[in-house]
């Protein structure tokens, strides 16, 4: 192995736990909002320009009356050379943002999928 030493190494209660370490970054707590049901859901579709851009973004906005409930991003002729860095709802809408992991020549186009329903 490495040198390294670890827990595995050592007989049930030979190693004694050592202090906690400080607390992560906790994320902003989630604003919750029951729902009692949900109508006219309907998947909303925004399609990116399809060129040889480094960077492509694009949202899908819900329409009037109604919010997004769901999502998701989805990248095109860019053959693994394109990662999806962000999808998420900037309520009522879904934003999806990809980059070019490798550098390519090909034309390629990113698309974000919004589900939209009014909820009540």
């Amino acid at each position: 192995m490495n040198g390294q030493l670890r827990a595995v190494d050592f007989a049930p209660g030979q190693l004694q736990p050592g202090p906690a370490g400080p607390a992560g970054l906790l994320p902003a707590p989630l604003v919750r909002r029951e729902l009692t049901g949900l109508a006219g859901v309907e998947i909303v579709t925004a399609v990116s320009v399809r060129d040889s851009d480094p960077t492509h973004a694009v949202t899908a906005t819900c329409p009037a009356g109604k919010t997004v409930i769901g999502g998701g991003a989805h990248i095109f002729d860019a053959s693994g050379d394109a990662a999806l860095d962000e999808s998420y709802p900037p309520r009522p809408r879904w934003h999806a943002r990809a980059y070019e992991i490798n550098a390519t020549a090909a034309n390629w186009h990113i698309a974000a999928f919004a589900i939209c329903a009014v909820a009540s």
